[in-house]
């Protein structure tokens, strides 16, 4: 969200911050996106505020590209579980990846 609030910045000048409604319907395209990028390359992210349209291509390299950081301290938390356990990698035979992230196709590949 905050990538796509920058591109509307840049490109039409607008600011949502201070509206609610268009804040919340922002919200809702941005996890349909997501959701979509995960079986899929490439979404197109459609959002209407007041009387105007935005419109972006956004490919799940993108995506992943933005939420790098994010990816990243899921992994360190992972390697730091391992780590206390004292299990090595192929001491593990099951992971159980729980809640709607884990079927984003980047947590997979790293895990």
């Amino acid at each position: 969200m905050e990538y796509l609030f920058e591109e509307m910045k840049n490109e039409d000048g607008v600011d949502l911050k201070d509206q609610p409604r268009a804040l919340r319907r922002m919200r809702s395209a941005c996890e349909k996106l997501k959701i979509t990028l995960t079986s899929q390359a490439q979404a197109l992210l459609n959002f209407q505020y007041n009387d105007d349209e935005f419109s972006r291509m956004i490919t799940r390299a993108k995506f992943e590209d933005l939420c790098r950081s994010l990816f990243e301290q899921c992994i360190a938390t992972v390697d730091k579980a391992m780590t206390e356990s004292k299990l090595g990698k192929d001491e593990i035979e099951d992971i159980i990846l729980v809640g709607g992230s884990t079927r984003i196709p980047k947590v997979k590949d790293m895990l």
